[in-house]
């Protein structure tokens, strides 16, 4: 002790140092000195002294035989060594090597367990490291023995705020000792708490996504009720567009709740936790420091519970925006080219599934197999998970740290190839293949398609023609799809036949004329002015003309259609030729050009 109080006694003298402050200095220059706004333009502030804390373990005798036997002789080898001649009764006594045992809540460098985190530790001020010698109670303690090898962790702690952002941070760093290698992580957490304006914000954008939401749940409701023209198959994918919308609409009311609940409360539970953390009277001499760091944990602890609780919300909000997405893109399936995403997983789907248990299978036996052959001195294959992260940064790009040197290098080079070979080459391009096999049927479905244009134009088709429905009356799409399917086997549809299923005579040649505008009615040549597919019709009537696209160039066998404000001709492909006109002159048309 004495010579360590000489070997410091340097480091306690008084410091050197300006006689005066900066602002008595300035002062006695004549200058002003005032603090204001602009002095305190830290992003971060910190709201409490930073705390270092531990968890310990007993020292005790090491239970293995083997380890006993060779401790034993080596204690016998030291003692014959040092204490010949001598007593050395307390290095008789005790063990020359501890294993380490179940928690220790001794007493210990003058500080008592204390609770935090459901664990229990022992807390002190992290500015002990800043001097090598720390006098508590009448007690001189080196600042180097607060962590020895009973510790099995170390921690950080740091509370700090943002007064610009509105939010509270909680920073740890965590040493792990009880591994062969010291594992260190740095956590940071924040707590977010809004204003007025914020909140109000906030509060704004997430009522108008729930309403658009609700909107396509009643959209679908009406569209099911007024779906008597679509078979079984399309009526079941309406009831599951329904159900679907309808627990996305209640789940997201129930969300919202909560969020909105948590955010209108974020500013006075901040209040709270700010004030409890600077009303530690950390510099009070008449509390003792355990009573102190009682008093910061309980309010960390509730910072830390309020981080969870964000933290859940969102996880659930994040769970929610992802079956929004697997909605919008179920959603583009209504159009040819916007559906290829789905179109081709669902074509794949089967071959998917059978890939991914292969896949599976193999990435865990091989993961398996490093586990066992190099977990024993590795310690990124110590266990299934680790070799499990491992590969998988294998197949990423990052090989093991030193995987070709050592004494088994050729057993991990052999691995790291087979994996490459196996799970890289092999499967990845199966994976490939199966996508592009489903993509390129999907691609010659569109191709095929006659009615298939680009996006943008079938949107402003689809507007025009509900605007020209709703202007000259026309009925209800439901209705004309009945009409068109029962005159599927009549070659002809004309304003005559529309009129004997109900439909007003002006109002029938009005739809005829206007589906007749349409690109993709239009005949090829002169001689060539008339044919067409049913489904293609009922498709663009089904759309209320937003029926779409033109014949592709070199389509020689496309459909196409005539031109005549009475005459509607409807034509399987395959019998177009019988139904042709003859000499350019048909025996439907009543005025001159065909449709």
């Amino acid at each position: 002790l004495q010579n360590d109080y000489y070997k410091n006694m340097p480091k306690m003298q008084k410091l050197s140092g300006p006689a005066m402050s900066e602002v008595e200095w300035k002062a006695n220059q004549g200058e002003e000195a005032s603090i204001g706004e602009s002095s305190y333009d830290e992003k971060l502030i910190m709201i409490a002294p930073p705390i270092l804390l531990q968890t310990r373990v007993s020292q005790e005798t090491c239970s293995s035989t083997t380890s006993v036997v060779s401790l034993e002789l080596q204690k016998s080898l030291l003692l014959s060594s040092l204490c010949e001649g001598l007593d050395c009764g307390d290095l008789r006594a005790n063990e020359v090597y501890y294993c380490r045992g179940k928690p220790d809540l001794n007493e210990f460098y003058d500080l008592n367990a204390t609770s935090f985190d459901g664990k229990q530790v022992f807390a002190d001020f992290l500015y002990i490291v800043d001097n090598e010698i720390i006098v508590r109670a009448g007690k001189t303690l080196l600042s180097r023995d607060f962590i020895d090898g009973s510790t099995t962790s170390s921690s950080v702690l740091a509370v700090l705020q943002s007064p610009e952002t509105g939010q509270i941070h909680v920073l740890e760093v965590r040493s792990d000792f009880s591994d062969v290698e010291i594992q260190t992580e740095v956590f940071l957490q924040h707590y977010h708490y809004l204003d007025s304006d914020q909140r109000r914000e906030a509060v704004f954008h997430f009522s108008v996504l729930t309403f658009c939401i609700f909107l396509v749940f009643v959209f679908n409701v009406v569209l099911f009720f007024d779906s008597s023209h679509q078979d079984e198959e399309a009526r079941k994918h309406t009831v599951f567009e329904i159900v679907y919308d309808l627990l996305q609409v209640v789940t997201l009311g129930v969300y919202g709740i909560v969020w909105i609940a948590h955010v209108l409360n974020s500013e006075s539970t901040a209040e709270s936790i700010v004030r409890g953390v600077v009303s530690v009277q950390f510099a009070s001499s008449e509390l003792d420091l355990q009573q102190k760091m009682l008093s910061f944990f309980q309010n960390v602890e509730k910072l830390k519970s309020e981080l969870t609780n964000e933290d859940e919300l969102s996880v659930v909000g994040f769970a929610l925006f992802v079956t929004m997405l697997l909605r919008m893109l179920y959603s583009t399936g209504v159009h040819p080219r916007m559906g290829l995403l789905t179109g081709t997983f669902l074509y794949a789907l089967d071959d998917l599934w059978h890939f991914s248990l292969l896949f599976i299978f193999v990435f865990y036996m091989f993961a398996m197999a490093a586990s066992w052959s190099f977990g024993s001195f590795r310690n990124d294959f110590k266990d299934l998970s680790s070799a499990m992260a491992t590969q998988l940064n294998i197949l990423l790009g990052t090989m093991p740290k030193n995987y070709d040197t050592g004494t088994q290098k050729n057993e991990m080079i052999v691995y790291v190839t087979l994996t490459l070979i196996v799970i890289y080459f092999l499967m990845f391009n199966f994976l490939l293949a199966i996508v592009v096999e489903g993509y390129m049927k999907v691609r010659k479905e569109v191709m095929d398609n006659e009615v298939e244009r680009e996006i943008l134009q079938d949107f402003f088709l689809t507007l025009k023609h509900k605007f020209l429905a709703r202007l000259r009356g026309w009925p209800r799409t439901s209705d004309l799809l009945l009409v068109l399917k029962s005159k599927l086997a009549t070659k002809n549809v004309t304003a005559q036949h529309l009129r004997v299923h109900g439909i007003d005579f002006q109002k029938a040649k009005s739809i005829i004329e206007g589906y007749s505008k349409m690109p993709e009615l239009q005949p090829k040549s002169e001689s060539n002015d008339f044919y067409g597919t049913a489904m293609d019709v009922m498709r663009m009537v089904k759309q209320n003309g937003a029926a779409s696209p033109g014949p592709r160039q070199g389509r020689a066998s496309s459909p196409t259609y005539g031109q005549s404000s009475q005459d509607l001709r409807i034509s399987s492909a395959p019998q177009a030729a019988q139904y042709a006109p003859q000499n350019g002159n048909s025996s439907h048309a009543t005025n001159g050009s065909k449709l």
